[in-house]
């Protein structure tokens, strides 16, 4: 995995799981059908000062064969409006930022799928037990999402931003 660095252009649909029109095991059938993950990796991140920092991970094995988690990069993100200008940062520079907020993170694992001309990103969220699907590509309008998938695009409820807030609330009512 390598990361994205420059301008990235942020056009896409969001989706939940709506719990009151999915059956048993109709999630999993579907992402089953979307084929392997292109990549998958988890992800680490917080905001400081309006900006969003995180830490790119994907397992790997240490020398015993245990799975484990290898740090890919780190990155300090400034968005825009549909634009986020992506820098890769060093472990220092996030570990400094990350100090500022009493080490609280959000984390994340996300699978990403290429289907029928769309990037499809899989997050589920830790603390929150949230799965939140992301849709980019050409021509969005054209994505049919499963019946069991409600829009949230526009939502800022479900903003990486608000999403961390929430974690950070469940965390210190919790005493982290």
């Amino acid at each position: 995995m390598k990361l994205v660095t420059g301008n990235i252009i942020n056009t896409e649909r969001k989706f939940i799981i709506d719990i009151e029109k999915i059956k048993a095991y109709q999630f999993q059938d579907w992402q089953a059908r979307l084929g392997k993950p292109v990549e998958s990796y988890t992800i680490n991140q917080f905001y400081k000062d309006g900006v969003k920092y995180r830490e790119i991970m994907v397992e790997d094995k240490d020398e015993d064969e245990e799975p484990v988690l290898k740090t890919v990069g780190y990155t300090k993100n400034i968005k825009n409006g549909n634009i986020t200008n992506v820098t890769e940062i060093t472990s220092d520079e996030y570990d400094s930022a990350l100090e500022k907020v009493y080490r609280h993170h959000s984390t994340k694992n996300r699978d990403t799928y290429i289907k029928d001309g769309f990037h499809i990103d899989i997050d589920t969220y830790f603390t929150t037990d949230l799965t939140l699907i992301e849709v980019s590509g050409d021509n969005l309008e054209k994505f049919v999402p499963p019946e069991f998938l409600k829009e949230v695009t526009g939502d800022e409820n479900y903003s990486a931003k608000k999403i961390f807030e929430k974690e950070m609330d469940w965390l210190k009512t919790r005493g982290f």
